[in-house]
């Protein structure tokens, strides 16, 4: 089977399970009562969506996936999927969230797809092509954008679980050298903003798999450039992401590191 035909699999299971959030919306219910990084049963519901759509096309492939499914493997193929990236968005109505899902070869993804809750966006990628869902009424089908000034650019960032000294040492320098950076809360979006044209740059200082396995394949399809702190080329396991247009990525990450 090729890439594009797990693509489109991966996208049937996004698109049944962003649905289902899509009409939860304001009714979720928190299962954990963490102050920041809780879990609804939703996040938990989504998941079983996907799994299950995913087992049944593919029963051979296994799971990693936020909610406590499956273990990481960088052997073989491997489907890691974030059932609710941006829970906190979704749950109060407010900015992006999406279902995420990478099919994983050998630590490297080599399909994707992205289904956005709030805008009914859908992505699809595979390591040779990235296509957007309706690109007709999507006036950034997709290609990032062509900004060189660094001092123009927009920059997104999140904050990592812990490391707090770091996210602000790294959004102090964002906010000295870039256009007002902005913490998304969602790492599939701040990544699909720049795959979009509609920021520059997004970094996240140290991201969970699921967080970045689909969503940095879109954005290297769309002509940007994707690498780690250091600029090292990404995996679906980096443990640092700067993902831009392509035309600052030395300069900013010059930046970062200084």
């Amino acid at each position: 089977m090729g890439y594009k035909a797990y693509a489109e699999h991966a996208l049937v299971a996004a698109m049944a399970a962003s649905k289902y959030l899509r009409e939860q919306l304001g009714k979720s219910t928190k299962l954990e009562d963490s102050r920041k990084d809780f879990v609804t049963k939703e996040d938990r519901e989504s998941q079983c969506i996907v799994t299950k759509i995913l087992a049944l096309k593919n029963p051979k492939i296994p799971f990693y996936g936020e909610e406590d499914l499956g273990k990481a493997s960088t052997k073989g193929l491997l489907w890691i999927i974030d059932p609710w990236d941006g829970t906190v968005n979704g749950f109060y109505g407010d900015g992006a969230s999406s279902v995420s899902i990478a099919l994983v070869e050998n630590g490297r993804t080599v399909a994707a797809a992205l289904s956005f809750v709030n805008e009914e966006l859908h992505i699809w990628s595979t390591r040779e092509e990235a296509m957007f869902d309706e690109p007709k009424r999507d006036p950034y089908y997709p290609r990032v954008n062509s900004e060189t000034n660094l001092a123009r650019a927009r920059v997104f960032i999140d904050p990592p679980k812990g490391a707090q000294e770091l996210f602000l040492s790294l959004f102090g320098k964002l906010a000295k050298a870039t256009l007002y950076p902005k913490v998304p809360l969602c790492a599939t979006g701040g990544l699909a903003s720049v795959a979009r044209g509609r920021i520059s740059g997004y970094v996240h200082p140290h991201p969970e798999p699921f967080d970045i396995a689909a969503a940095c394949l879109v954005v290297e399809r769309a002509g940007g450039t994707v690498t780690d702190l250091e600029g090292n080329r990404w995996t679906s396991f980096s443990s640092s992401i700067v993902a831009t247009n392509g035309k600052i990525h030395d300069e900013l990450l010059i930046t970062l590191n200084r």
